[in-house]
């Protein structure tokens, strides 16, 4: 019995300033995907300009989203959502460099970074 192969990209951690730099450079790139896991309401009270909602508990069902995303770059209010989000996505086979945003939004905000409210 011989065991499958499967590929697991490895998870990078990111500082808030090098996804600010993300975010203003990759924001428009069709192969980047600038996530935020955090619920509808959070989301909805403050997130960061040009970075879309994708609950932690919905990615699994939007997998088919990105899976032409070349690198996906994660983030909740303080990493540990983000994190477990990172580890689904490969998990569920997706191939894209996959990056961890360390301290989410809260670091952001101390930063000093945009944020914005709405939807």
């Amino acid at each position: 019995c011989q065991a499958e192969m499967f590929f697991y990209p490895s998870m990078q951690s990111l500082s808030v300033e090098a996804f600010h730099r993300v975010v203003l450079q990759e924001a428009v790139s069709p192969t980047v995907a600038l996530l935020d896991v955090r619920t509808r309401d959070e989301y909805r009270e403050q997130h960061i300009p040009g970075v879309i909602n994708l609950p932690l508990a919905e990615l699994a069902q939007q997998i088919d989203d990105l899976k032409d995303k070349e690198r996906i770059y994660v983030h909740c209010r303080s990493g540990g959502r983000s994190r477990q989000a990172v580890m689904e996505l490969a998990h569920l086979g997706l191939r894209a460099e996959l990056f961890n945003v360390e301290g989410g939004i809260l670091a952001w905000e101390a930063a000093g970074y945009p944020t914005q409210s709405g939807v």
